[in-house]
């Protein structure tokens, strides 16, 4: 059951019962073949976004005029109501699904921002292609201070696809330890062999407060580190330490 007015002139729907072919023939009956397609954009899409920034935002208008949207009121965020967007998913056939997906990780992965590299990587665990890090490289820093929230999310969706992808549980490995969620970092560390996880076991160690353990992942970052890496890890010790 909902309660939902629509602006649509020619409807107003209270506690009625909302099924596919409701949706379909009532909802989103009139609606111009272009706004399906900024439609279905947002039904994939995991959060608010500003609508100039969508593949079709010529036509945000007319999912405005029926009523369909749910705007932010301190900016031009929007999304779809709820109930619409997981009633119109269950709508989409896997080729019509897999083509929005495909276009939409494009289409983010070409912003050089930390929501695009976020909202492209989504898309592609949503697509199944787990492997498609290689973009995001060069913003996890920023990735990891600024989108936190929503990346972890995305890893951990991901991480159902392969839980045993290095790369992926040295990523969810950082974000938990930026967020402070010890016990996931250590769940994300003890997927990774010891060469991989040395560096991230010292930040665990430190941030749980075990002197004697920091210490000694110390000791063993620094004598299998280069003599430049060696010299950065004593620094950052002596900073540590003061």
């Amino acid at each position: 059951m909902v309660n939902i007015f629509l602006n649509n002139p020619n409807l107003v729907i209270i506690e009625t019962g909302f099924d596919n072919d409701f949706v379909e023939d009532v909802l989103l009956s009139g609606l111009s073949e272009e706004s399906f397609d900024c439609l279905d954009e947002l039904t994939l899409m995991p959060t608010k976004i500003s609508a100039s920034e969508l593949i079709y935002a010529e036509h945000i208008w007319e999912l405005d005029e029926y009523g369909l949207l749910r705007w932010d009121e301190n900016s031009q965020s929007c999304e779809l109501h709820h109930l619409i967007r997981n009633t119109r998913r269950e709508m989409l056939s896997p080729e019509r699904l897999e083509k929005i997906l495909e276009k939409a990780a494009n289409w983010w992965s070409e912003k050089n921002t930390s929501e695009g590299a976020l909202l492209s990587l989504h898309f592609s665990v949503e697509l199944g292609e787990i492997n498609r890090l290689e973009f995001i490289q060069e913003q996890v820093s920023e990735l990891v201070i600024e989108q936190n929230a929503g990346l972890s999310v995305v890893l951990e969706n991901a991480l159902k696809i392969d839980q045993l992808n290095s790369e992926l549980n040295r990523l969810a490995a950082t974000v938990s330890l930026e967020r402070g969620e010890l016990s996931r970092a250590s769940n994300h560390i003890d997927k990774l062999s010891d060469a991989e996880s040395m560096d991230l076991r010292h930040r665990l160690s430190i941030l749980k407060g075990d002197k004697q353990e920091s210490e000694k992942s110390l000791l063993e970052q620094i004598s299998n580190s280069s003599p430049k890496r060696k010299a950065q890890l004593c620094i950052s010790a002596a900073s540590n330490i003061l």
